[in-house]
């Protein structure tokens, strides 16, 4: 969930292109073969692409509101009322 290339482009902001030391996040691919197309390709932008200003999208700088709504479009369900 949310790991395709339309979530790249507009997460792009929160991406991160160094490690926690500073240092810059290295070019390495794997071929990982229980993605998605979609999230395949997304993979592959982030990992072998020359030089760029972000290697990886941290899910969790999404914010909770639009990961939600993410989810209830893929099950076709609504945010259950709170108790």
């Amino acid at each position: 969930m949310l790991m395709d290339g339309q979530t790249l482009d507009r997460y792009a902001a929160l991406g991160v292109g160094r490690d926690t030391t500073g240092e810059p996040l290295r070019r390495r691919a794997t071929d990982l073969t229980s993605l998605t197309e979609p999230e395949r390709a997304a993979y592959y932008a982030l990992t072998t692409a020359g030089e760029v200003a972000v290697r990886r999208v941290e899910q969790e700088r999404i914010p909770l509101t639009d990961a939600v709504a993410h989810a209830c479009a893929l099950t076709g369900r609504g945010p259950q009322p709170r108790a």
